[in-house]
């Protein structure tokens, strides 16, 4: 893994400083320069990331691949569902509630396993960790409490070394998890 100072320089702004000022081929937020290289969408960094710094965090298989990519679709679709309406209403209970209904097929897939694709930490695992760490926000702090097996995932991912370090350094932000416009959980 490598080691705090040798990342890639990446930044969250607003859209009217990075729409054409940076040379970015799809001009957006998120975005990640990293030397010559510069990706937008939050997927595609995260995959860079990988590639690049902790390719052991990645599918060795075609399968694991193809079994990655196919619950990273399932996770990206819950996200959005739960995340969406943070901009639209401020009914967190209601939230809370289709947040548990959408996350129920990934807590069947996990089972009991140690991460989420099986005794290996992939980087799927840390995206989960954000979704994970949500939900328990809009049950007010109630998920991990009925959810032994995900308060126990949580913990493992989260004392992970580098994980410590990250979450003890200033650069970690608990929440909130949505920007300034939305009605929940916003900044």
């Amino acid at each position: 893994m490598y080691e705090q100072g040798d990342a890639p320089t990446f930044s969250i702004e607003s859209w009217t400083s990075v729409k054409n000022s940076l040379g970015l081929d799809f001009p957006t937020v998120p975005y990640l320069i990293d030397g010559e290289s510069n990706v937008t969408d939050p997927y595609a960094i995260m995959v860079y990331i990988t590639h690049a710094y902790v390719p052991e965090l990645l599918g060795k298989t075609p399968e694991e691949t193809g079994q990655m990519d196919m619950i990273y679709s399932q996770l990206k679709e819950i996200k959005s569902a739960i995340t969406g309406p943070c901009y639209t209403q401020t009914d967190k209970g209601a939230l809370a509630a289709q947040a548990l209904v959408k996350i129920e097929p990934i807590l069947q897939f996990m089972g009991k396993k140690d991460y989420l694709f099986g005794t290996e930490l992939k980087y799927l695992d840390f995206y989960l960790l954000e979704m994970f760490d949500f939900i328990q926000w809009l049950t007010d702090n109630k998920f991990f409490t009925e959810q032994k097996t995900v308060a126990r995932y949580v913990k493992r991912v989260k004392g992970l070394r580098q994980m410590k370090r990250y979450i003890k350094s200033d650069r970690y932000l608990e929440k909130p998890f949505n920007n300034k416009v939305a009605k929940l959980n916003n900044m």
